[in-house]
């Protein structure tokens, strides 16, 4: 049953965590935390930055380095019932070469929180 749950959340949430690194909460029963670092790089050094509606931010032509900046952070789950979650997260992103040949070049904090009813 635990197994069948298990990749059933993997599957659901649309999202590859690595649970290795999962751990149950001793505090709270149904609450488990993990560790996350995400890296990120450019696909080529002519490549660039984009915002969300594609136009480019952050063009490739002003430096030759693809390491854009790494972010670490804490996810928490908790399983309030079968149909009731909540999932709260920090993370820190921390600048790369390619943001701080192209300024400003500045890591940012930042917290979320989601809810969540699945029928």
């Amino acid at each position: 049953m635990r197994e069948e749950r298990r990749e059933r959340q993997k599957s659901v949430g649309g999202e590859d965590r690595d649970r290795v690194s999962e751990k149950n909460s001793k505090i709270v029963p149904r609450a488990r935390h993990f560790p996350q670092c995400l890296c990120h790089f450019l696909s080529s050094i002519h490549d660039g930055i984009y915002n969300f509606a594609g136009v480019i931010v952050r063009p490739g032509n002003l430096s030759s380095a693809r390491f854009v900046g790494y972010q670490p952070g804490l996810v928490v789950d908790h399983t309030f019932s079968p149909h009731f979650s909540s999932t709260a997260a920090y993370f820190y992103f921390f600048t790369g070469q390619f943001l701080r040949e192209t300024p400003p070049a500045k890591g940012v904090g930042y917290f979320y929180a989601v809810l969540t009813f699945r029928l």
